[in-house]
């Protein structure tokens, strides 16, 4: 990271308003999700839903790698939700060497991939095509080789980036794989879930905008209340779990503290014993219909 950093100021690359790329990063993501509703995202989304109709699909793969593929954990949820058609997710690698059985000429697969070259894309997409499947590049990079390999791409406006965790093009991803879903709602006359997230999914860069401008007055203290952790668990269930694998993944990376991630109900039965008063727990407690037990086992941490 520091290395990127360096060369980065050699480029005469300059910090827009704080002194971290990955704070930078964070602040740029209202911006590039309000970017997401433009008119080039939302012709990749007609053509991609026009394909899905005419290829007949009904059966959805979604791929990727480390951040990318905690993406796919939250896009699962909503997919089956807006089109009542079965989702697969898989880490790359593992998509090719313990295929699934279900892979067609009906399928469509999704390679997430910020940076479009995540190492052994290029073979697995190609299994994907020998099987017939529908394969498309959810990526920031128009010009990378996973563009240049798959049938259609689904271009994210993120751009490049410095920073090594994934942050923003983490967030970009799934809001762009949401706006696809309810389009795909939406051609499939689904008009109950269209109704029900559309106005959301519009609202949504204002309320992150607020929410980042709010939090970031009290984010100093709560560095306070952790900074003697010398490890963290990361919790979530359902969607969710995307959002503590990234977070855990997040603290290693940028703070390079050992952390881990685990589903809520795993992390009761067993993991909970470990924990030190020097462990840091976060609980990713989002209204839902499993928030008081998160919010429950939470207290409990607390109390250990």
């Amino acid at each position: 990271m520091k290395e990127d950093a360096d060369n980065a100021l050699k480029r005469g690359e300059q910090r827009i308003k704080h002194p971290y790329w990955v704070w930078e990063s964070i602040q740029m993501i209202p911006d590039v999700l309000a970017k997401c509703l433009d008119k080039e995202v939302q012709f990749q989304t007609a053509h991609i839903a026009e394909q899905f109709n005419k290829r007949g699909i009904n059966k959805i793969f979604l791929v990727g790698t480390g951040s990318s593929y905690f993406a796919t954990i939250a896009e699962k949820y909503l997919f089956e939700e807006a089109t009542s058609i079965p989702v697969f997710r898989f880490v790359t690698n593992i998509f090719k060497n313990y295929p699934s059985n279900f892979l067609d000429s009906h399928s469509i697969v999704f390679f997430h991939s910020h940076s479009g070259k995540t190492e052994g894309d290029h073979e697995v997409v190609e299994f994907a095509k020998s099987k017939g499947a529908y394969t498309i590049g959810v990526t920031d990079i128009p010009g990378s080789d996973l563009a240049k390999i798959v049938d259609d791409v689904f271009i994210g406006p993120g751009g490049p980036k410095i920073e090594l965790p994934a942050t923003r093009t983490y967030a970009t991803a799934i809001f762009r794989m949401f706006i696809l879903a309810i389009a795909l709602a939406n051609r499939l006359g689904n008009k109950k879930i269209v109704k029900k997230y559309q106005s959301a999914i519009e609202e949504y860069p204002k309320k992150v905008k607020y929410f980042m401008s709010a939090y970031e007055k009290i984010a100093a203290s709560n560095v306070e209340n952790i900074k003697d952790c010398t490890s963290f668990i990361s919790i979530g269930c359902g969607p969710n779990l995307s959002t503590a694998d990234e977070g855990a993944l997040a603290f290693s990376q940028c703070a390079c503290v050992p952390a881990q991630s685990f589903e809520l109900e795993n992390f009761i039965h067993g993991p909970m014993q470990t924990l030190t008063k020097r462990m840091g727990v976060i609980a990713i407690a989002n209204s839902g219909p499993l928030q008081n037990r998160m919010l429950k086992t939470a207290k409990a941490a607390k109390m250990i």
